[in-house]
């Protein structure tokens, strides 16, 4: 099993195959594959200093060429911590992750998981990083 996760880039796995024929000598194969960018997330981290107006601020998800965006969740959002929503944007193929943290009077990090989901019924996970500090 390979899990594609967020990986990008030429990736390697190393898979050992055992057979009837000879179950005492098992050979190595290499999984060598190119996993191409779908989409891109600018930027990839929301910042706000402390004590700064917890104002929105947003991500602009571009896909490639190659693969279009059906839709967008997110999904671990706290509420008591922050708000987001997605929207398509009118002019083309990209959306627009909007993100309003509740408060700045703290330190906070969060790790906010989202997953696109493609026209071809396929999905891919991602993270945009939130940052209050």
């Amino acid at each position: 099993v390979f899990t594609l996760g967020e990986r990008l880039g030429q990736q390697e796995k190393t898979i050992q195959v055992t057979t009837a024929d000879d179950p005492a000598k098992p050979v190595q194969l290499v999984l060598r594959v190119n996993i191409p960018q779908l989409f891109t997330c600018t930027p990839r981290l929301l910042l706000w200093h402390l004590k700064e107006e917890p104002a929105e601020k947003s991500v602009l998800i571009t896909p490639s060429d190659t693969q279009k965006i059906s839709a967008i969740e997110v999904k671990n959002i706290t509420p008591a911590v922050a708000a987001a929503r997605i929207e398509a944007v009118p002019s083309g193929p990209n959306f627009r992750l909007f993100v309003h943290p509740k408060a700045t009077d703290k330190a906070t990090q969060i790790a906010l998981s989202c997953i696109a989901k493609f026209a071809d019924g396929t999905t891919h996970p991602f993270t945009t990083y939130i940052l209050v500090r």
